[in-house]
């Protein structure tokens, strides 16, 4: 994902919760 500011829409649905999913499941340090 190359920006986040930029998710809003139908096209982009859920796109903001998967990525709650990975950042809180992740075993790589994810940096913002």
């Amino acid at each position: 994902m190359d920006e986040v500011d930029g998710v809003t829409g139908n096209e982009d649905r859920g796109g903001i919760q998967a990525l709650i999913e990975l950042i809180q499941t992740t075993r790589i340090p994810i940096i913002f």
